[in-house]
């Protein structure tokens, strides 16, 4: 059972990092945590496996937790003066990548992450 304060930081993780999971994943996720629904009635509403739905909310979690390692956009200070079009080109860019079906270098998705950090950490410090 999920506490309430992992509740909320899931769903805030949704929200910032939610278009890089799976369709799947995204949409189990914003069953559970923002329309507050159980893995049971999850499954039942997909006519699945409360298992399935379990494990697609685990990989989601730990992909969610992945990406706020890296990037750190939850835990950073947010700022009015960020330069949203940038952002979201490169968030574009993480998508595209992420949806390929084998990822065999990482090189452009690390490359894509550092840019995203690079630009959110020096917008801020400008404000």
């Amino acid at each position: 059972m999920d506490s309430v304060d992992e509740h909320v930081r899931f769903a805030e993780l949704l929200d910032i990092y939610g278009n890089l999971l799976s369709d799947r994943q995204r949409e189990y996720m914003r069953l559970h945590y923002a329309e507050d629904l159980s893995y049971g009635e999850i499954a039942e509403q997909s006519n699945i496996s409360r298992q399935a739905v379990h494990d697609a909310i685990v990989h989601g979690r730990e992909s969610l937790c992945r990406f706020e390692r890296e990037l750190s956009l939850l835990s950073e200070p947010k700022s009015e003066g960020l330069n949203v079009e940038r952002i979201a080109e490169i968030i574009r860019r993480l998508e595209r990548i992420a949806s390929e079906d084998i990822l065999y270098d990482t090189r452009r998705l690390k490359e894509a992450i550092r840019d995203l950090k690079r630009l959110v950490l020096s917008e801020q410090t400008d404000v």
